[in-house]
């Protein structure tokens, strides 16, 4: 209120010493006080035009406030998305680490399949050229004595 009284009276002495210096340079006085009172509402139409594209202090925190909150909400979120990806990639590792610490056993066992049926074939093998020597030997014998016979 203290502040609207100062200004009325600060634009009255203004108004009045704008149409007082107008009336020096020779104006009329009713000219004097329309070219006054024009350019007053034209500064006044500019302040109030003004006014509406600034912004109050009180709206101005406020609005620091939502993006204060918006930035902290937001932060929030990266946070937990992080901590959610770290869980993921740590249980990954885990199962990787798990994997490869059984990596030796399975080798060992698919090694031991592999010369087992390595040891195999060659019996089988060995056995089926013992039998063809065994046949081999068993024909000579029959040939080498067919011969002494029929000599």
């Amino acid at each position: 209120m203290r502040l609207e009284i100062f200004y009325c009276w600060e634009h009255d002495r203004v108004h009045y010493t704008q149409v007082r210096r107008l009336e020096a340079e020779g104006l009329p006085s009713k000219q004097a006080e329309a070219i006054t009172a024009a350019i007053t509402e034209v500064l006044n139409d500019s302040l109030e035009n003004m006014s509406l594209s600034v912004v109050s202090k009180s709206e101005m925190q406020k609005s620091e406030m939502t993006q204060e909150s918006n930035l902290s909400k937001l932060k929030s979120e990266v946070q937990s998305s992080q901590e959610h990806h770290f869980s993921l990639l740590q249980h990954e590792n885990e199962k990787l680490q798990n994997d490869i610490e059984k990596m030796p056993s399975e080798l060992s066992y698919e090694i031991d399949k592999v010369t087992a049926g390595q040891r195999l074939d060659l019996n089988l093998e060995r056995g089926r050229i013992r039998d063809e020597l065994s046949n081999q030997n068993a024909g000579m014998s029959y040939s080498t004595i067919f011969r002494k016979f029929t000599r």
